[in-house]
């Protein structure tokens, strides 16, 4: 009996000793504190805030997180991103800030729940390039300049508003792309099923649909390819366009309506092409039609 109180009291004694000198810290425990933007992703935990240092470049890629690039009084970063996509990496490295999470997008994810990711740089910063890409979260991009932008989801929505860029590129298969007050030498915007909402003033503009709508608003200063397979095509220029459109379907021009193809001189060119889509143009000025 003396022998059995012995072994049980040394193994209380063992079991007493690893609980004193042993943790465990769980992901959803690091605090603020405890993390660094070049921390390994082993620690790296799934909601942070924080101040970062100035760059000039943004590289992100995600799974499930909607993405904002928005105008404030610094440099910094918020996000929340669940547990299923975890920080791949995270930091400022030669003045580009990185922010990639690691997936298979093979596998089941987590598409439900609040998963963003939020970054906040001074307004009117100007940027050499700003490269944004998620699978199913939305694209919000605000309030800076750079050289190019690159904004693409395949089923969120993209908006773009308050940038000036040399080059601009959107893409969504099923989200719908939206731009407001923006200037673009070169503006790229491409979907398969969802709407094109475009306002600003534009060099070149190339945009391409297969069933989604395209609603242009605005200048467009060198040429315009405007292209649709089953979609709908409508411009709002103040400036006259040389038009050269093509559909089966009704094409006017100034209250002034055509099938099959039409073409006008004197102006910016622009091609409109759409195999079934109603294509409507409206110009400040009366322009000559050849049917």
């Amino acid at each position: 009996m003396k022998k059995c109180i012995t072994i049980l009291s040394l193994m209380l004694s063992l079991l007493l000793t690893a609980c004193g000198t042993t943790s465990h810290t769980s992901l959803s425990s690091v605090s603020d504190q405890d993390i660094t933007p070049n921390s390994s992703p082993a620690v790296l935990q799934k909601s942070m805030s924080q101040p970062l240092t100035e760059f000039d470049s943004i590289e992100i890629d995600v799974l499930a997180a909607d993405i904002e690039v928005i105008p404030g009084e610094d440099w910094s970063v918020s996000y929340n991103l669940s547990e299923k996509e975890p920080l791949q990496r995270f930091g400022v490295e030669d003045g580009t800030l990185y922010f990639k999470t690691d997936f298979d997008p093979k596998k089941y994810f987590d598409s439900l729940g609040d998963w963003f990711v939020t970054i906040t740089v001074p307004k009117e910063a100007v940027m050499t390039s700003v490269n944004l890409n998620t699978i199913s979260g939305n694209i919000e991009a605000q309030g800076f300049s750079c050289d190019s932008a690159s904004c693409n989801s395949t089923s969120g929505t993209v908006n773009v508003s308050d940038i000036a860029a040399k080059k601009i590129d959107m893409a969504s298969i099923s989200g719908d792309i939206a731009t407001c007050d923006i200037s673009s030498e070169l503006l790229q915007a491409n979907t398969t099923s969802s709407n094109l909402n475009l306002s600003g003033t534009f060099g070149t503009l190339n945009i391409n649909t297969v069933s989604g709508k395209s609603t242009i608003c605005g200048n467009i200063s060198d040429n315009g390819q405007i292209s649709s397979v089953s979609g709908d095509i409508s411009l709002s220029t103040n400036h006259p366009v040389a038009i050269d459109a093509h559909s089966i379907s009704t094409i006017t021009v100034n209250g002034q309506s055509t099938r099959g193809s039409l073409t006008t001189t004197d102006g910016i060119p622009v091609q409109f092409q759409s195999v079934s889509g109603k294509i409507s143009i409206q110009t400040n000025s009366q322009q000559n039609l050849y049917v």
